[in-house]
């Protein structure tokens, strides 16, 4: 019991992390981790002193312990649709704390070589393999003077329960209003699978396994990064807004309204209409944009940075970057996040400084509108992302 609701407050805060990462930025990404990046953070903190570690662990929004890292990748060995890699390569040079090498998750340490070319083919292996190919290389460079690199692998695929039907959609209105026709999927199912407040509204696809994916539409006026952190934070809060169930003719809410139909056979319930679109998304971010909600700031700060109680030596991050993939279809959803931690010695400060800036309710999902997926069992969040343009029809 103990172990449990431990767990829950690390799903909590790995969730809280997720929401404040997407709630800061100034574009809400296509496809994000906060789940690829914490456990990364979570092993930086436990070597860090000072305001290094001050500021990580307010962005992990919880005191990390050495055994949160195994805690979430048993919870995701659990899951017949999720997993979840790490890895740590380390130089041979470093006067590395032996407890935080102990803390590291048992099969994840790797050397490096000191050869950049062999150490990022090596890398870029790992990565093939951890996500079956759909991403080929690491997403931060196996520079000269990379000492240290961590990363993680998210990967996750599954199936709807209820297929959805596929059909060519055209859109004359809003943002997406075009000529050319998108990949439309529909479903009709039950109405409580809709949820809504004033601000948003949230349709639940149920994947086969233990993932959902949520897709969520906002009012127009509303920022993205607002609707999709909050649909984020709403996931810890089973009990928030409206059923669709509740709602009667004439009721109206963010991208949905209550209409009648007519129809050759008895109603069996309030049901609900979905119309939305496939989308196929990539995203790469550089983390280091977002140093201050990540908790990075003085820790990719060459003369300020404190890792004392990881590493002997003066390190700090030069490198931190997430590369994602999802794809939205109508039997399933499939995604792939990669995210790499390159850490650099203060004294290699010079040739480190370069960085690289690469009653029916009728609910349609026909502008821009976010997606959170979550591991059902716990309500862990896995990724979460925005849809700012769908498949078009024939691709």
């Amino acid at each position: 019991m103990e172990r449990m609701l431990w767990s829950v407050e690390l799903v909590h805060a790995v969730n809280s992390f997720s929401a404040d990462w997407i709630a800061s930025r100034h574009r809400a990404p296509k496809v994000a981790s906060g789940l690829a990046v914490w456990p990364l953070l979570g092993e930086l903190a436990l070597g860090a002193s000072g305001t290094t570690r001050t500021e990580l662990v307010e962005a992990l929004r919880k005191e990390p312990v050495s055994a949160d890292v195994a805690v979430l990748i048993d919870l995701m060995s659990e899951s017949e649709r999720v997993s979840v890699a790490l890895a740590t390569w380390l130089g041979s040079n470093l006067a590395l704390d032996p407890e935080w090498i102990e803390a590291l998750p048992n099969g994840t340490v790797r050397s490096l070589t000191g050869d950049s070319t062999v150490d990022q083919n090596r890398m870029d292996e790992w990565v093939r393999n951890s996500t079956d190919g759909k991403i080929t290389s690491m997403p931060v460079e196996a520079r000269q003077d990379t000492v240290l690199m961590l990363a993680s692998a998210v990967s996750l695929a599954t199936e709807w329960e209820q297929p959805l039907q596929p059909n060519r959609r055209a859109i004359s209105q809003g943002p997406w209003a075009n000529d050319r026709p998108y990949q439309g999927l529909d479903v009709l199912t039950d109405a409580d699978t809709l949820r809504f407040d004033d601000d948003l509204a949230q349709w639940t696809a149920a994947g086969t396994g233990d993932v959902d994916v949520a897709l969520v539409i906002g009012r127009p006026e509303l920022p993205p990064s607002f609707v999709l952190s909050e649909a984020v934070r709403r996931v810890d809060d089973s009990g928030w807004g409206r059923s669709g169930s509740s709602v009667s003719v004439g009721d109206v809410g963010p991208g949905f309204e209550v209409v009648e139909r007519e129809k050759d056979h008895p109603a069996t319930g309030q049901k609900l209409e979905v119309e939305t679109v496939a989308f196929d998304l990539t995203e790469r971010l550089d983390l280091l944009e977002d140093a201050a909600v990540l908790g990075l700031t003085t820790a990719s700060n060459a003369q300020r940075a404190d890792f004392s109680r990881l590493c002997a030596d003066a390190l700090f991050v030069g490198q931190a970057r997430q590369e994602s993939q999802a794809t939205f279809g109508a039997t399933g959803f499939e995604a792939t996040s990669v995210t790499a931690v390159g850490m650099v010695l203060s004294s290699a400060v010079g040739s480190a400084t370069h960085r690289y800036l690469h009653q029916r309710v009728l609910l349609k999902f026909d502008r821009p509108f976010g997606y959170v997926v979550t591991h059902r069992p716990s309500g862990l969040v896995l990724l979460a992302g925005w849809v700012d343009e769908p498949r078009f029809d024939g691709e």
